[in-house]
């Protein structure tokens, strides 16, 4: 459960909770069923209007149960939403590399927007490349080969979110291609940002969730 803070209201003593992600303004909900806690956004800014959005979510997911239907639906956004948890209740242990701040804006800015409402177990290659399409239109250009890396990182830690949860199995997990554009060389850097950089240095340092990170 979410550590009790302001911004974390409990509906149902240990079977729902409301709480505000940090730096965001809309209500997420954790709740229990069947002795398992799940996760969903209210999408909503008012506290109250969310309260009783998290209460329907709760019930809907109790009937669906009920139903012998799963909980949380395959649909990729929702895998999604369960694998950026994982990603901060790592954080939350001082266990996430920095890196999970990108893997969690590409599933918002495109994963999602791109492949959301696809159930995760039907992405085969027709759909992977499609979003090959759609993200170059999203981005407004060929994305570098830097840049699928990353988003193929991202896209694999939701699959594995789905096999861990019995959503698919491994034998179904696609092969992902790595292509882009070859990114441009820096020739060199001016003495104006070489003392930029050394200038951020502390502060990067500060951010280190370990000291081992931090050396």
């Amino acid at each position: 459960m979410p550590e009790k803070l302001d911004s974390t209201y409990e509906i149902y003593p240990r079977e729902l909770v409301l709480y505000l992600r940090p730096n965001s303004t809309v209500w997420q909900c954790r709740y229990k069923v069947d002795g398992k806690w799940h996760i969903a956004t209210t999408k909503l800014r008012d506290r109250a209007k969310a309260v009783e959005k998290a209460k329907d979510i709760k019930r809907t997911a109790e009937l669906r149960k009920e139903a012998n239907i799963p909980v949380v639906t395959k649909k990729l956004k929702h895998i999604a939403q369960l694998a950026k948890q994982r990603m901060d209740d790592k954080a939350k242990k001082g266990e996430a590399p920095v890196s999970y701040n990108v893997y969690k804006r590409i599933i918002d800015d495109f994963l999602i927007p791109c492949l959301g409402n696809k159930s995760i177990d039907k992405i085969d290659y027709a759909a992977l490349q499609q979003y090959e399409v759609d993200r170059a239109e999203l981005m407004g250009k060929e994305p570098a080969y830097s840049t699928v890396r990353k988003h193929n990182v991202t896209l694999n830690y939701i699959f594995e979110e789905a096999i861990l949860r019995g959503f698919m199995t491994r034998a179904m997990k696609p092969e992902l291609e790595t292509k882009g554009r070859k990114g441009e060389n820096y020739a060199t850097f001016s003495v104006k940002e070489i003392n930029a950089i050394l200038a951020n240095f502390p502060d990067w340092i500060k951010r280190g969730k370990s000291e081992a990170k931090r050396q």
